[in-house]
């Protein structure tokens, strides 16, 4: 299915949505008067993350807890740049296995800052 979003003009947006015509491809068509209003299409991002975070939470903790298991091992370690994909992956071993199962080895390059240096240390 296809569809394409006309506007009539500015002012019709603003006061009426958005119109939306869809075409089938088996020569069909029909006709939506879906209308989306700016108010309806406001997204609360904080609420939207905590709520991703909550629900894939679970899954995490299962999966990096389970494959320890499955290998044998004691803990991990965790590859620290000073970037936020390090970090991240490092709060998230500690939640699902506990600090002391964590190791954190700094793995600087010639482009990383004294600033990233120091997180990593952090």
């Amino acid at each position: 299915m296809t569809c394409r979003t006309s506007f009539a003009s500015r002012r019709a947006f603003s006061r009426r949505g958005r119109r939306r015509r869809c075409e089938q491809n088996d020569g069909d068509t029909w006709r939506s008067s879906l209308r989306l209003s700016r108010r309806w299409l406001r997204v609360d991002a904080v609420d939207v993350s905590r709520r991703l975070v909550q629900s894939w939470r679970p899954a995490w903790h299962a999966a990096i807890s389970e494959y320890l298991l499955k290998v044998g091992g004691r803990g991990v370690v965790v590859g620290l740049s000073g970037g936020i994909d390090s970090a991240v992956t490092a709060a998230l071993a500690v939640r699902a296995l506990g600090r002391e199962h964590v190791h954190g080895l700094a793995m600087p390059s010639e482009f990383s800052s004294d600033h990233s240096l120091d997180d990593a240390r952090e």
